[in-house]
């Protein structure tokens, strides 16, 4: 039996400041960027936000692009594709497109979000590990301004992140560093230890 998604408002953004002013318009609103996980959630009736925002036509959340000070710089609306792809990540810290190759199926590396699987915090998702271990900082934006938190305090517990209502995450800054002697290693259901 088909499960229909509960009615719900849907805007489109074209910018940060449009999408920050919509998602502090309703108590409930949620951000879409991929849609790997929240229609999922929806379908299953486990969330029924009241908005959703589309971050899909805010052009700068795409970039990847080097920093002032050789850091790799990630918007969030990147797919595991396009980081997998990206010439910056492979020069700056190839074990981020080692690791994304990996995630899940061609579909999913199509459309799932950088942002989306760092804000959603899954236990099972790759990414947060890897940026924690690398030191990496997120860039979040809220009605009160721009703030950059350390990974170390924007994972906060199991699906929970340092992003608070009315706010959305930009990008994720690592620093530079060396490209060689990193490894991740991914445990499989069966116990099974895969190196990337």
């Amino acid at each position: 039996r088909a499960m229909l998604l509960r009615q719900v408002e849907y805007a489109r953004p074209d910018t940060v400041d449009e999408a920050v002013r919509l998602l502090g318009s309703r108590e409930d609103a949620r951000s879409l960027a991929g849609g790997q996980s929240l229609v999922n959630v929806m379908k299953t009736r486990v969330a029924a936000p009241e908005l959703v925002v589309d971050l899909n036509r805010i052009e700068e959340l795409r970039a990847i692009e080097t920093g002032a000070n050789g850091e790799l710089v990630i918007g969030a609306m990147v797919t595991y594709d396009e980081l997998i792809r990206s010439e910056a990540v492979r020069a700056a810290r190839p074990i981020l497109a080692e690791v994304a190759v990996k995630i899940a199926d061609v579909q999913v590396r199509n459309r799932g979000t950088i942002g989306g699987n760092v804000c959603s915090n899954d236990p099972t998702n790759h990414l947060p590990p890897l940026f924690a271990a690398l030191g990496a900082t997120m860039t979040i934006v809220g009605p009160d301004g721009e703030r950059t938190v350390a990974s170390d305090d924007f994972f906060l517990g199991v699906y929970l992140t340092a992003v608070g209502p009315g706010e959305l995450l930009t990008r994720v800054s690592v620093p530079a560093g060396h490209t060689d002697g990193f490894a991740a290693v991914t445990i499989g259901r069966d116990g099974t230890c895969i190196v990337n």
